[in-house]
């Protein structure tokens, strides 16, 4: 007996959703174009503050996965819930 997968085509449902989405959004650039610009303008502007923070997180975590220290890190935490709570407050509370 063998297994195999089977291949599922993606719902068309999925296309017209983001396509109504993205007929929303080019409709009301149409009739507000400078609330678009604005909203533009705080979108990017958000993404460049946060950018600093975010990255050096996501190449740590990289690094962590990459090296197999998570399985160590989640060795040090398992069955201790005050500890890993503990933890993850001081890291939310360091990095927003």
């Amino acid at each position: 007996m063998t297994d195999q997968t089977i291949v599922r085509r993606q719902s068309g449902k999925a296309y017209m959703v983001w396509g109504a989405c993205l007929l929303l959004l080019i409709s009301i650039s149409f009739v507000w174009p400078e609330h678009i610009a604005d909203a533009t303008r705080f979108v990017l502007w958000g993404l460049v503050v946060v950018a600093p923070i975010v990255i050096p997180g996501i190449v740590l975590a990289a690094w962590i996965i990459a090296s197999g220290a998570d399985t160590h890190i989640a060795g040090v935490f398992e069955g201790k819930t005050l500890r890993t709570v503990v933890a993850a407050s001081l890291i939310g509370a360091i990095t927003p």
